[in-house]
């Protein structure tokens, strides 16, 4: 393995509309039914057939796939999750709360009504473009030729999380629940890249990395 040097990546969350997202928020919570979540519960995007929107204005979840509960990517607040459901009802993943938090559960018929209502459809649009880059972001690197390609996005990705989150985050568990590789090949090539001084982990928790070479 070779080095690559030392730079500085740009994270997507860097590109986060917080101020569209709080506008929205902040219209839509009076209108929300008020859930207290326990960490690990599950929220479906379809109640009783109907699409249904969250509004996460503290904390952070988890979206998994629902056919197999395999983990999508995480979403922290400020941020609305379910608009995917604006134009055809769908329900191909789920949230779970990642810790114990206040959610708001709005239909997406009161969504729709408010954003008329309360001309909220630009703040809802840059929520909506910031959506979807993610989705091509996700898209995009899971079209990977190899299995070190897939720990080496993940790694990346984990090391973009805040201490908080990454402090309490076993490395190969993370990237297990993201990809359909044995936990036994992810350790191998953690341990590889550990040896080769690309990375720092301790007690399964990623500290640092220094830098990760492109191919393995």
């Amino acid at each position: 393995m070779q080095r690559e040097k030392k730079r500085s990546s740009i994270s997507l969350r860097d590109f986060k509309p917080v101020e569209d997202i709080e506008i929205l928020l902040k219209a839509l919570a009076p209108h929300a039914i008020p859930i207290s979540a326990c960490k690990g519960q599950r929220f479906s995007y379809l109640s009783n057939g109907r699409p249904m929107c969250y509004l996460i204005e503290t904390g952070s979840v988890t979206i998994h796939r629902a056919s197999d509960g395999r983990i999508l990517s995480t979403a922290d607040a400020p941020f609305l999750l379910g608009t995917s459901n604006y134009i055809i009802p769908l329900d191909p993943v789920y949230i779970s709360a990642n810790e114990s938090m206040k959610i708001g559960v709005i239909s997406i018929d009161d969504l729709s009504s408010r954003l008329e209502v309360d001309n909220l459809w630009k703040a809802f649009s840059m929520m909506l473009l910031f959506t979807a880059s993610n989705y091509l972001h996700h898209n995009l690197n899971m079209v990977r030729p190899t299995s070190y390609d897939n720990v080496r996005i993940y790694i990346l990705e984990l090391n973009k999380e805040p201490d908080e989150i990454k402090s309490k985050t076993n490395l190969a568990r993370y990237i297990q629940d993201r990809t359909l590789l044995s936990r036994s090949h992810i350790m191998k090539i953690i341990s590889e890249l550990r040896k080769g001084g690309y990375i720092d982990v301790h007690r399964g928790m990623l500290l640092s990395v220094t830098s990760l070479p492109k191919e393995f």
